[in-house]
């Protein structure tokens, strides 16, 4: 179930795990989250409009979304099929988030510089990104787990 309007995937994700907040649901039971799954493989960077999206079972607290690794492209620190648990506070200093820039999402290492911000790559493979100010990209989530 691909989608290919600009953010209509990620917005009804998003939606989707407000409403169960809304209905009451205990974040400490096992409950059914979204999984963002590219629909193609990349090497740096998803195309934003190119996901499939299913349904993942978690008891992880304090996360709302997930993303299913479709490569190896993040070893060796993540692999293949791996699900990054997402939880929508900001990164601390290190932490690995989701990123959204220039209508491609980004998984990154979050720093802080006395030239401002850097989201730097995990492993080494892609291009680290560099902002004054960190409203030039989005956050999507920071990695809380992997399962």
């Amino acid at each position: 179930m691909s989608d290919s309007g600009s953010g209509n995937i990620i917005i009804r994700a998003i939606a989707e795990i407000e409403a169960q907040w809304q209905a009451g649901v205990d974040v400490n039971e096992e409950r059914e989250i979204p999984c963002l799954i590219p629909a193609v493989e990349t090497s740096d960077g998803a195309a934003f409009s190119s996901f499939d999206v299913e349904h993942v079972k978690t008891a992880c607290e304090n996360v709302y979304m997930a993303v299913r690794l479709p490569n190896d492209h993040f070893s060796p620190r993540y692999c293949k099929n791996d699900v990054l648990l997402l939880s929508d506070k900001f990164p601390n200093e290190g932490e690995n988030a989701l990123f959204l820039y220039n209508h491609r999402l980004y998984f990154r290492q979050f720093h802080i510089s006395e030239k401002g911000y850097a989201l730097n790559t995990i492993n080494g493979r892609g291009t680290a990104l560099r902002f004054r100010r960190m409203d030039s990209c989005r956050l999507i989530g920071t990695c809380m787990a992997v399962q």
